[in-house]
């Protein structure tokens, strides 16, 4: 009876020992398999959102081709930038510390410029996304000009911008700020044709000349604090851009921390 006992609870001992065994192989595996499941759900939404991406281009080109807007007479007459139409080639070698402007195909532009023709801007001020001016510099792409019939925009690589209508534009230009690849700060934008150069005010009273090449410029934000802008009349117009921070953290790129969507945008 004893020894009948003893085999039954030895029995019972391996059964449970087994059965622990077997839970932790499962967890294993499956802790194992769960880098791939991740893999998958963020592989599945970069395809979901690159299908999205291209039929909403699709359907933005469309409405651009279908558009009749034509580009101020005063843009075209008083801004260097938008003088020679598409005439210019894009092979442009920039200095370091210069700006350039070429003429950019709609069809090469990036969806969140495209997205300005769906928005109230474009119907506001006219746009013409057929006469596009790309402004670039020695650190890459600083963003996209888009004349209108009664105004421009200015879209910047690091998302954003701003728009002026013809008053402002010919009062001063249209003026905002992008973040360069390291973090650092730039205004950018473009002035009337008036303005070789301009005088910059610095933050500690210093002043400086900034130079302006195919109507556009760019200066570092830190060492801005007023901007001596010439009209399209000839007067000198101090302006004073919007105050941003003169550096900004690098975006993370660890791809073992954040949701779904932050790893997606990481390129993870």
């Amino acid at each position: 009876m004893r020894l009948r006992r003893v085999i039954v609870l030895a029995v019972m001992m391996i059964a449970l020992l087994v059965s622990a065994a077997i839970a932790y192989a499962a967890q294993g595996t499956g802790q194992l398999q769960r880098p791939r499941v991740v893999r998958a759900q963020v592989a599945a939404a970069r395809a979901s959102q690159r299908a999205d991406r291209s039929r909403e281009r699709r359907h933005l080109l469309a409405d651009v081709r279908r558009s009749h807007s034509q580009v101020s007479s005063t843009l075209r007459t008083d801004f260097v930038t938008f003088r020679r139409g598409t005439a210019k080639s894009s092979a442009h070698i920039v200095q370091a510390g210069t700006v350039a402007a070429t003429p950019e195909s709609a069809v090469a532009l990036p969806l969140a410029v495209l997205e300005l023709a769906d928005r109230p801007a474009s119907e506001r001020f006219g746009l013409d996304f057929n006469g596009v001016q790309r402004i670039y510099g020695s650190d890459g792409t600083l963003g996209w000009l888009i004349p209108g019939s009664s105004g421009a925009c200015l879209t910047v690589a690091s998302g954003g911008g701003a728009c002026e209508d013809e008053a402002g534009l010919v009062e001063h230009g249209i003026i905002t700020y992008t973040f360069l690849g390291d973090g650092s700060a730039e205004y950018v934008g473009m002035v009337p044709a008036s303005n070789s150069s301009l005088t910059v005010d610095g933050p500690n009273g210093e002043t400086a000349p900034v130079s302006v090449s195919d109507g556009v410029f760019a200066a570092p934000v830190a060492s801005v604090k007023t901007l001596e802008v010439r009209s399209v009349s000839g007067a000198v117009e101090s302006t004073t851009p919007q105050y941003v921070p003169a550096h900004r953290a690098a975006p993370s790129t660890d791809c073992s921390a954040g949701t779904l969507a932050q790893r997606i945008q990481r390129g993870c």
